[in-house]
């Protein structure tokens, strides 16, 4: 048998956090989750608390620290369960690995060469290893390695010491998730839910409205395009200044959210069920631009720029309300 064992995987279409990345790298390897995607990846969430960080995401309906999806069954095994079952968690890595899970497990990153924050201080985050090499004693996984989500090699040692660093209430969990594909379901493309989400999304109704019979409200989580920009706004106007407040991954969840609708719209289409792409395309390429401009200040910081990037955001805005408004105009089945 060889030492090296690898189970499916592709580059995700969508990295702006590690849950979308995981939960989409492990799909997309397992069949279509196209119509499960067109589902869940148009609808926005953001914080309005402006004490908070904005935290803008995807709208996911019971997401608990891992995407809540038909196709996927997740087990959460604190760490104290999982040193107790196998005292050598690099071996329940490999053993889960073995057969057939995939391992979405929170490590130290200050603990792991290949991470940005190697040797820094503690940097708790969740890790997916989809492989392993016995014989080298290296586990293949996943993450955001100096900057970007990337496939990298993590030994064996590193995992135990960066796994045990990490302390209750370190991070949103502790421990390790088992993720194994359930090949058995079939999730159809539902036409009236994604019309209704788009239109959701348009007019900023709340989503979450449908839910209520298994969680409250949270007053400051808002849904929807403009809530959405007016707190960009805000973020630019008030800390675009300060590197260390500026929550950039806004803006990359902002062009990974155009980059969604550039795939369910393409999508769409194929199926026959939509005859031309609204200019979304366009959006993706402005969000981008957008978000190139913000480095560029981080970079060269001028008053010039900071108006410049305000600008765009406006005009990202109403492009993207003309965008939605021409597609729900001409949807397959009116949206509720």
């Amino acid at each position: 048998m060889s030492s090296a064992f690898m189970l499916p995987i592709q580059y995700p279409p969508i990295t702006s956090y590690q849950h979308h990345a995981a939960t989409l790298s492990i799909m997309a390897a397992h069949g279509d989750d196209l119509p499960w995607f067109c589902s869940n990846y148009i609808q926005l969430r953001v914080n309005v608390n402006p004490d908070s960080r904005p935290w803008l995401d995807f709208f996911s309906f019971l997401y608990q620290e891992f995407h809540n999806c038909p196709y996927l069954r997740v087990q959460h095994l604190e760490s104290e369960l999982i040193t107790e079952l196998c005292p050598d968690v690099a071996e329940f890595a490999v053993r889960s690995l073995r057969i057939g899970y995939y391992v979405y497990a929170v490590i130290d990153c200050a603990l792991v060469p290949a991470y940005a924050d190697y040797g820094k201080e503690a940097a708790p985050h969740p890790i997916l290893l989809y492989g392993c090499d016995t014989e080298r004693e290296l586990l293949y996984a996943g993450d955001f390695f100096r900057g970007r989500f990337a496939w990298e090699t993590i030994g064996f040692e590193d995992f135990r010491s960066a796994f045990r660093a990490v302390k209750p209430g370190g991070f949103n969990f502790v421990g390790a998730k088992l993720i194994q594909p359930y090949v058995q379901i079939r999730y159809e493309l539902d036409l009236e839910t994604v019309g209704a989400l788009f239109a959701d999304y348009l007019y900023g109704r709340e989503t979450e409205e449908r839910y209520r019979m298994d969680r409250n409200l949270n007053p400051d989580i808002r849904k929807g395009l403009d809530a959405v920009y007016d707190r960009l706004v805000q973020e630019v106007e008030r800390h675009l200044d300060e590197p260390e407040v500026f929550h950039l991954t806004s803006f990359h969840v902002l062009h990974d959210h155009k980059r969604a609708l550039v795939r369910i719209i393409g999508y769409l289409q194929e199926r026959g069920h939509l005859e031309r792409d609204y200019g979304f395309a366009a959006l993706e390429t402005a969000a981008l631009a957008l978000r190139n401009t913000i480095l560029k200040y981080s970079l060269r910081p001028s008053p010039k720029l900071r108006d410049q990037i305000l600008r765009m955001l406006e005009a990202l805005r109403e492009a993207e309300r003309s965008a939605l408004t021409a597609l729900l105009a001409e949807w397959p089945q009116a949206p509720a």
